[in-house]
């Protein structure tokens, strides 16, 4: 019988591995629906139909795609069967209901690209603490570690449930970084489609200091908050070490993916082979 907190008393299933591993569809509907989802926000959408994609996320329900344009139905299909067969793994597995939690990420991030439509419809230029409130969770960060979250070695119960909902300190972190080196890698391109503003834009706005100037202060603003991550994960750490990992090697990454340029929406000869040699390539080992 379960509890009214989605936990069924019973010991909770501990596997041999130190990851659970999701089958491949659903980490690539997790890593590809973010993005998907902020192209609509971002480039095909009007603030009509986005108000109507963020509420349907918020309903979560099949029925809820028939009020959609069409093509948006399709991401929104995406975006909820992966994620609750990521949920149905982990009840089979641990005994939890874990669709709220990943239906609060998706809405969360929804609302974060609302709220930057508004401002860009608007005409709205926020300040760099309104931008960076909004932006470590537009950034999709916190999406990703609540997804990674029920597939690494930890126990799943509704403390650490409640705990993720809030989204801990070191997700707020490591996604500020992630979003810091967004920033730096995209400024330019979003600058001359008339993008939203970056942190750098609204930093040379705010302070009336030229590019070089703002981007050395939000490289410094990236050390500061590094510093953070550091003592939070390696010295004051909560968390399992795991997850610990999973923050900040997704800080890590975000510094090797958007270095010399933006790697995923417009990577480089030199990113593609870093990305092929890493991820693709068998490592040769000596004899």
């Amino acid at each position: 019988m379960g509890c009214a907190t989605g936990c069924r008393h019973h010991p909770l299933h501990r596997p041999s591995l130190p990851v659970r591993r999701p089958p491949q569809r659903i980490s690539q509907g997790i890593t590809s629906g973010g993005p998907r989802d902020h192209d609509i926000y971002d480039v095909y959408g009007t603030l009509d139909e986005l108000v109507m994609f963020t509420d349907a996320i918020e309903r979560w329900e099949a029925s809820a795609s028939e009020q959609l344009p069409e093509y948006m139905k399709a991401i929104y299909s995406t975006i909820l069967n992966t994620s609750n067969e990521v949920a149905e793994n982990v009840l089979r597995q641990d005994g939890c209901d874990v669709r709220f939690l990943l239906k609060k990420a998706w809405h969360d991030l929804c609302k974060a690209f609302l709220l930057e439509a508004k401002w860009h419809y608007g005409n709205y230029k926020p300040t760099l603490k309104e931008y960076l409130d909004n932006g470590w969770v537009s950034v999709s960060g916190p999406l990703m570690l609540i997804h990674a979250f029920p597939m690494l070695k930890m126990d799943i119960t509704l403390k650490s449930i409640k705990q993720f909902e809030s989204y801990p300190k070191l997700i707020q972190m490591v996604s500020k970084i992630f979003r810091l080196c967004n920033d730096s890698a995209t400024h330019s391109e979003e600058l001359k489609r008339g993008d939203a503003p970056s942190s750098i834009a609204i930093y040379m706005f705010e302070n009336m200091v030229k590019e070089h100037d703002a981007r050395e202060a939000m490289r410094d603003l990236t050390m500061k908050i590094w510093k953070l991550v550091n003592q939070d994960a390696l010295n004051n750490c909560q968390y399992p070490r795991s997850f610990s990992n999973a923050c900040m090697n997704m800080a890590r990454i975000s510094h090797c993916i958007y270095q010399g340029g933006d790697g995923i929406s417009k990577p480089n000869d030199e990113k593609k082979v870093e990305i092929s040699e890493l991820f693709l390539e068998p490592i040769k080992v000596g004899n």
